[in-house]
């Protein structure tokens, strides 16, 4: 009668030491790639981000330009350009435009809403990463958006050309460049890279100077 032969071999070391090598292999490609997806992830976030930024910057910009020299009564309330600064610290773009129908005593003088009274808006950077803006030489800024690596402002006459002159600026190109946050870590220690920027450029008629 002829017996059953058993074979009781198991893995050999070298055998072991292919499976774990391959094992490791195989968990570095699956960590690389989720790593790769979080970076990507992060990227898109931030640049979405940096454009809602950019964009909810210039349009406020935009809406509060087109109001200097506002004067509804049409007549020589004084309002209209006092400073054309570039929008660094410091410099800044600052305007005039009537408002007394606003409740507020834009000159301090303990009168509210007097005829043509006017309120004084200045915009520029802080020195830091934000647009500021500044309200009758309050001395008091607001945040207007933050994460701005730069604004820039360039005064151009009725025919388009570059003028420093008050008297004879019609609209304000406005150059906005929005940085993304600081740099992101994750789990993994992971670093995204903070150097990405999105600009953004328009030319802001203001509508009611000359007039």
């Amino acid at each position: 009668m002829t017996g059953i032969r058993q074979n009781n071999k198991g893995f050999t070391l070298i055998e072991m030491l292919m499976a774990m090598a391959i094992f490791s292999i195989l968990i570095g490609i699956a960590v690389s790639a989720k790593i790769a997806q979080q970076g990507q992830h992060i990227t898109q976030d931030q640049a979405a981000d940096m454009q809602q930024s950019a964009r909810a910057s210039m349009y406020l910009l935009a809406r509060s330009i087109r109001m200097a020299g506002f004067s509804p009564n049409e007549t020589d309330s004084g309002a209209g350009m006092i400073a054309a600064g570039d929008g660094s610290s410091g410099s800044p773009l600052t305007f005039s435009m009537v408002a007394d129908d606003d409740g507020v005593d834009n000159n301090n003088d303990g009168t509210v809403d007097e005829d043509d009274e006017l309120e004084i808006v200045s915009f520029a950077m802080d020195g830091s990463s934000n647009i500021t803006v500044e309200y009758n030489n309050s001395g008091t800024v607001e945040p207007l958006a933050e994460n701005i690596e730069s604004l820039g402002f360039v005064y151009l006459d009725r025919n388009g050309a570059v003028t420093a002159d008050l008297d004879d600026i019609r609209a304000v190109e406005v150059s906005i460049r929005a940085s993304s946050a600081q740099a992101v870590t994750n789990e993994l220690d992971y670093a995204q890279a903070n150097n990405n920027t999105r600009t953004l450029t328009a030319v802001i008629k203001a509508r009611n100077l000359g007039l």
